[in-house]
């Protein structure tokens, strides 16, 4: 019995051990423990981001639109003059 006790209590140590390297590694990296709530940030960051791709790409669709139109408005404009020169 207290040779099991002693190889649970030795795998309990290997564990903590790693989990301090593993933790001190991420540390080191970016000087901080990346947690939920910064997890949850990047997530959000990522939907924002897609969002913003999607607003520019109707932003950029609306813009031809109005072009198209003012090339329009310019024709009629220019053939209603012609009319009234006529």
């Amino acid at each position: 019995m207290l040779r099991h006790v002693t190889e649970e209590l030795a795998g309990w140590r290997r564990r903590g051990l790693a989990a301090e390297s593993e933790l001190q590694g991420l540390k080191a990296q970016e000087g901080m423990v990346p947690g939920q709530e910064l997890l949850g940030f990047r997530a959000r960051i990522l939907d924002l981001e897609r969002e913003n791709v999607e607003l520019r790409s109707r932003v950029e669709k609306a813009r031809e639109m109005v072009t198209r139109l003012q090339e329009r408005l310019v024709f009629l404009e220019d053939d209603v003059d012609a009319g009234v020169r006529r």
